[in-house]
């Protein structure tokens, strides 16, 4: 880890070994070092050994722009005192201005960046992400809800969107629709122009997910287990004009969707039902009994409504 911190601070250092040094300082796995080397370094200031002082500074390498953490050392008039800057991941990643941006119910906005990216919130999300950007690398984190980031087609090193412990690293011109609400179990990154990598944050492994366009990776968030299917990408982002598209989804996340939208809990007679594929779509507006009227009609089942509980039958 030292010379992994050597390595970075004398821009010396790999794509990979650059990643690792993130995922390790949002760990807080090189505090130790870091302050050992900050420590190093404000001996030597007030030794005379440096000619200048250390700060904090920014540099490009290769298109990239990355951020040198070092130490800041003010002057007093009782001398030299050292200004421990303890990066949180959020400062290393995001820069020094962190913006919160949430959507009510109902509501959809739209966010444009320096560089020309859009990302486009549905309702009931919120996004974090960088008021001044560090460098080109853009950094943001979908907490909640989904997000279609569809990502400028100029010189920018890499879009990341961090999300429920997933890295998604976004090149120049590619666009990803990205759902990951709470009431779903299955969290789902659907590519509809370019290509997209995937990178589990928690615990950095490489998952081997690599996207193109019209295709789709899903994790079940409760095994972890991914699975990778071929989609029409527009259907992935029909909410942006107000419509509700199901696209061979399981009738459990169908009915998490309704739930949600709809404030109603709906059960089903049999597990059977919940594992069925449905498609359709619907316009945001449609009622919820003209949607479960095209539902039911289309699959050969039977509903009923019981205050505000939907139960689900197959037809005898």
């Amino acid at each position: 880890m030292e010379n992994l911190v050597q390595r970075y601070r004398n821009n010396d250092i790999s794509d990979t070994e650059l990643e690792v040094f993130f995922y390790l300082l949002k760990q807080g796995k090189l505090d130790q070092v870091l302050d050992t080397q900050l420590e190093a370094d404000k001996d030597d200031i007030i030794n005379g050994n440096l000619s200048e002082k250390p700060e904090s500074r920014f540099f490009s390498r290769s298109g990239r722009g990355l951020f040198l953490i070092v130490g800041i050392f003010l002057v007093v008039s009782t001398g030299w005192l050292l200004y421990t800057y303890r990066v949180h991941a959020y400062h290393f990643i995001f820069g020094d201005n962190i913006a919160r941006l949430t959507t009510a119910k109902g509501q959809r906005i739209w966010l444009k960046f320096g560089d020309g990216s859009v990302v486009y919130l549905n309702e009931g999300s919120t996004l974090l992400y960088p008021e001044d950007p560090v460098g080109k690398q853009i950094n943001v984190e979908l907490l909640e809800g989904e997000a279609y980031f569809d990502i400028a087609n100029r010189e920018v090193s890499n879009f990341f969107v961090l999300t429920k412990g997933i890295r998604a690293r976004l090149p120049a011109g590619s666009a990803l629709d990205i759902r990951a609400y709470k009431y779903l179990r299955m969290t789902e990154f659907s590519v509809v122009r370019g290509q997209a990598s995937l990178v589990n944050d928690s615990s950095f492994d490489m998952l081997g997910i690599e996207l193109s366009a019209n295709e789709r990776a899903t994790v079940d968030m409760d095994s972890g287990k991914f699975t990778k299917t071929n989609i029409v990408g527009t259907n992935a982002i029909a909410w942006k004009e107000g419509i509700l598209v199901f696209d061979q989804e399981r009738f459990a996340t169908v009915a998490a969707t309704l739930e949600s939208r709809f404030d109603v809990k709906i059960a089903f007679e049999s597990e059977s039902i919940k594992e069925t594929k449905l498609s359709g779509k619907f316009l945001l507006s449609d009622p919820l009994a003209d949607i479960l009227d095209t539902l039911a009609r289309t699959h050969h089942l039977h509903y009923m409504l019981d205050q505000n509980t939907v139960i689900l039958k197959s037809k005898e």
